[in-house]
Parts: C-alpha cells; sequence; structure tokens
C-alpha cells in the first residue's frame, strides 16, 4: 500500500502525469516508496511500514504525523508521510528518482533525449536540486522529532547514520 498518490506531485514537485508517465507514476511510487523505506528505516520498521498499517505507536506517529516541543523549546510538528497538506520526504524522493529516469529514453542503440519541436530544453538540474533540498529539510524534520519523542528508537540510530540524505547533481554524482 502505498502512502502517497499522484496528488502529491504538486507545486515545486510537480510533474505532468497524463499519458505515459501517468500510467507509470503509480509504479514508480510503489517501487521508490519501498526503497525509501529500505533505504532509511531499520528492517524490523521497513516491514511494518510496507504493510500499509502500522501497530506500533512511533511508526503510527511518524507516517500520520505529530506536533512536539523541539529542541529549541518551541512547539513543532512533524507533518507525517501521509497528510493533507500532501507534503511527504516520499514524495520528494520518488519525484528525484523519476526525474533521474525519464530524463532520457532507453533504445536499442543507447540512451536518446527526444528532439523538441516548438520548445526549448530545459536543464532539470534546478528542479532535482529543490527536491534535494526539500527531502532534506524532511528528512531533519523527521529526525529532530524522533530524538525529542523517541531518542532510544532504531529508526532514530538508522537516521543518524546519514549525514545528508540526498547529495545529487546533474551527474547523479
Amino acid at each position: 500500500m502505498a502512502y502517497i498518490d499522484k496528488t502529491y506531485f504538486n507545486f515545486d514537485l510537480s510533474l505532468v502525469y497524463d499519458g505515459v508517465l501517468g500510467e507509470e507514476l503509480d509504479l514508480f511510487i510503489d517501487r521508490y516508496e519501498e526503497e525509501f523505506f529500505r533505504k532509511y528505516f531499520s528492517y524490523e520498521d521497513y516491514k511494518e511500514l510496507i504493510t500499509g498499517t502500522p501497530v506500533t505507536q512511533r511508526l503510527i506517529d511518524i507516517v500520520d504525523g505529530k506536533e512536539y516541543t523541539g529542541l529549541d523549546g518551541e512547539l513543532q510538528r512533524w507533518f507525517g508521510l501521509e497528510n493533507p497538506e500532501l507534503v511527504s520526504p516520499v514524495a520528494a524522493y520518488v519525484y528525484m528518482q523519476v526525474l533521474g529516469v525519464k530524463n532520457t529514453y532507453t533504445t536499442h542503440v543507447g540512451n536518446a533525449k527526444a528532439q523538441l519541436e516548438n520548445a526549448l530544453s530545459v536543464d532539470y538540474s534546478q528542479k532535482i536540486h529543490k527536491a534535494c533540498l526539500a527531502f532534506n529539510q524532511h528528512m531533519a524534520s523527521l529526525v529532530e522529532f524522533l530524538s525529542v519523542e523517541y531518542p532510544d528508537s532504531e529508526t532514530f540510530n538508522c537516521l543518524c547514520r546519514y549525514v545528508s540524505f540526498c547529495n545529487r547533481n546533474v551527474l547523479d554524482l
């Protein structure tokens, strides 16, 4: 079960999801959402999250979001992975993967890029960079939330292994 859907791809993470991408977007979401959980959570959390119905309170709070008192003493809100505001680190992660995959097309003689008529080709690296910044902000918020609410959790320990969650450029370096 996916925690996000096509509606999460709006504003800075906008995708035109009609035509071919519309048919593929659900597949991209399923594939990269699962990869996100496998990459950034412990195996036990991963198994519980991919069922679509977490049972431990910590994972319920991660999915649904929760208000908490931040490290600065101010009331903060972790929005969650699934929310009515349609903001999620999962969406940013999937978005970056889709842009990377859909930038070129694989043909029988190698990779090719669509030839445009009456249009201008635009560098997509700024879109990936903005998505990467959004992803890092979401993940930093998650780390702060877990450090306050669940400091001894395995999830917190897994996330703290990553200094920078996303460091991506047009060369995927």
